[in-house]
């Protein structure tokens, strides 16, 4: 008789989040907010081990009143160009 192979595949030791790399940088993630993502990169913040609760809520406030405040001026700006246009 022939032995059985195990059907079965290997799976990964650890099949949960696994922090490493630029959730472990805070510098990295405060620039990424401010300066590249915008309120879409708070899941990054919110998985980040390296930051409190506190800190989260309140660079989540911050992040997101300086995306609308950053949407606000483009908005103001694409007014005041098509109006100017309009107006030509």
């Amino acid at each position: 008789m022939m032995p059985q192979e195990n059907s079965q595949t290997s799976q990964p030791e650890s099949v949960g989040h696994k922090s490493s790399g630029i959730l472990e940088n805070r510098k990295a993630i405060i620039a990424m907010l401010f300066g590249i993502t915008g309120v879409l990169g708070l899941p990054l913040l919110w998985i980040s081990p390296k930051f409190s609760a506190n800190e989260k809520l309140i660079y989540s406030v911050a992040v997101t009143f300086y995306t609308a405040v950053l949407i606000g001026i483009a908005v103001a700006a694409v007014w005041w160009a098509y109006s100017r246009i309009v107006g030509a």
